[in-house]
Parts: C-alpha cells; structure tokens; sequence
C-alpha cells in the first residue's frame, strides 16, 4: 500500500526549465564560455548542478565546477520564482494527495535552500515534508540515500513510498531502495525517452497520477 508520495522538482513539480537554461547560460558567459542550447541544459538537468556546469563547461576541475556553480546560483536566485512555477495541475494533486492521508515530500538534485525557496513562494510548502536537496543527501539520485532517509523520517517501508519524477535518475533512486516510480511526460523529458528508464507507470497529467495509487500498492 502506497502511504507516500515523494516528488521530484524541477520538470515534476515546477517548470523551471526556462530559469535554468537562462542562469547556465548567464554563468558560462560571465566566465567567458560558450552558451549552452536549451536542449543540452535540459539533458543536464539530472546532474546535480556542479557535475552539470562543469559538463556544459567541459571542466573537470573542481574549483572550476564550484566557481560556476557559484554564479549559476547567484543569478538563479536573482530570477526567483519569478520564471519558476508549478505546473498546471500540481498544486491540485498536493492537496487531494494531502486530504487522502498521504505523506509528501520532495527530494532533488537541485540545491536544497532555493528548491526550498521555489516551494514556499509558490505555497507548495503547506504540503511537502521534507523538501531536500543535493546538499541534504549523502549521495545524489540515482542513489537512494534521499528517499531511505525520508522513509526512516516518516517511520514507513521503503515499499510504502512511490516516486515521482521525470527522468532516469528518479527511476534508479527508486529502483535501488526497493520503491515504486511513476515517471512525468510534461517536464524535461517526454515520453519516448522515459520508456525504458525503469518507471513502473507513465503518466501525462498531474490528475492521473492519484487514481493509480491501488494498482501499485
């Protein structure tokens, strides 16, 4: 029996694609680098934000990673929530998944203080617990060391939690503790790419997501 939802963020919960492709690219300019397409930030976007940068960058170097990590996030955080928000349909789903007795949270490979901060200006907070980032976990996804701490928080099964997300990495995280996944198609990644990435379901609106819940538990 499924007790609790833990969500992923960016292209799950809230579409912040465009907020991401313009602070990439604001952060290589700034250090005199190409830009990076959209498509490329969007491919990216489930590395966690120093292995991204400094994939985009092709610097292995850590310091050259953390500097541009740096400046990604300076300008992130001055685009705010301002070009970050949830998409159609999520807010619904927190509140009917609240309302049923679900437990909720979130876990990303975002940095936890401003995923935090997209969550509380959007008022998504009142139904997410915890709200975790790369620095939060052990390990990043595909580990599985967010969502087993989340388990141990909320006193449940590994088995008891299902995952939602919207690409390969959520799928794994889930896959090595033990857990279901339902995968997006509305965020970074469609439906043809996620087919084969180890979700048990595939879903296309938020509202579908609720009605699945017995069949997987």
């Amino acid at each position: 029996m499924i007790r609790g939802l833990l969500y992923d963020h960016d292209g799950t919960l809230i579409d912040s694609i465009a907020l991401v492709v313009a602070a990439t690219n604001h952060a290589l300019e700034s250090a005199g680098l190409p830009r990076a397409s959209a498509d490329e930030v969007r491919r990216g976007m489930i590395l966690t934000t120093l292995e991204r940068m400094g994939h985009h960058a092709g610097a292995e170097d850590p310091r050259v990673q953390a500097d541009l990590a740096a400046r990604y996030y300076a300008e992130a955080w001055r685009l705010g929530a301002t070009m970050a928000h949830p998409y159609a349909g999520v807010r619904e789903l927190l509140e009917r998944a609240h309302g049923l007795g679900l437990r909720q949270g979130l876990f990303s490979n975002n940095e936890g203080r401003f995923v935090r901060m997209i969550v509380k200006a959007h008022g998504l907070d009142r139904w997410l617990e915890p709200v975790l980032g790369e620095e939060d976990m052990a390990a990043p996804k595909p580990a599985p060391d967010g969502l087993l701490d989340v388990a141990r928080r909320w006193h449940l099964d590994v088995s008891e939690l299902l995952v939602v997300g919207d690409s390969r990495v959520d799928a794994g995280a889930a896959q090595a503790a033990g857990s279901r996944a339902v995968g997006v198609t509305w965020g970074t990644h469609d439906r043809a790419a996620l087919q084969d990435a180890g979700f048990d379901r595939l879903i296309d609106r938020p509202d579908e997501l609720l009605p699945l819940l017995p069949a997987l538990g």
